[in-house]
């Protein structure tokens, strides 16, 4: 199935693109890195699985000063600098949105119907978080001086 994707980094980065200017975020993408199992070693996650037809995760991966950035911004630019059940609930509804927006770029380039999980936000302190053993991608992104990593695997 994954065979019909052009480029994933590409339908990501463009649903980073179109997603953070509509909360006032610039961002960067800095790059794409092959890893051999699907992780991330920040202390912030939210993990969303891929059903039906294309089959996978993805993990957004934020350190604690980006996500409060994005949470901050997502609240019309209330400073937030607590990782409550509201800002939880905040960044679960990003990585929905990105998610999603992904999704939806796969589906126009392939036809291919994807299902997502709804998301986990799974949080600690010098914690890694690993999903899976098999290859995967990670692309790396600066937001402002913060920084937030999205790891894929499809099988």
């Amino acid at each position: 199935m994954s065979g019909k994707i052009t480029s994933l980094k590409d339908h990501i980065s463009g649903a980073c693109s179109e997603l953070l200017p509509m909360f006032g975020l610039d961002h960067k993408f800095m790059c794409e890195l092959s890893e051999s199992s699907l992780n991330s070693g920040e202390e912030v996650n939210v993990l969303i699985g891929l059903t039906n037809g294309i089959k996978g995760n993805i993990i957004v991966g934020f350190t604690k000063d980006a996500a409060f950035k994005i949470v901050s911004a997502m609240m019309g630019g209330m400073e937030v600098l607590e990782l409550d059940m509201m800002a939880k609930s905040a960044l679960s509804e990003f990585a929905n949105m990105l998610g999603g927006n992904t999704i939806a770029k796969i589906f126009n380039e392939t036809k291919e119907a994807i299902d997502a999980s709804p998301p986990v936000v799974v949080t600690g302190q010098k914690m890694f978080l690993m999903i899976s053993r098999a290859p995967s991608k990670k692309l790396f992104f600066k937001l402002g001086e913060s920084k937030f990593n999205v790891a894929y695997c499809l099988e």
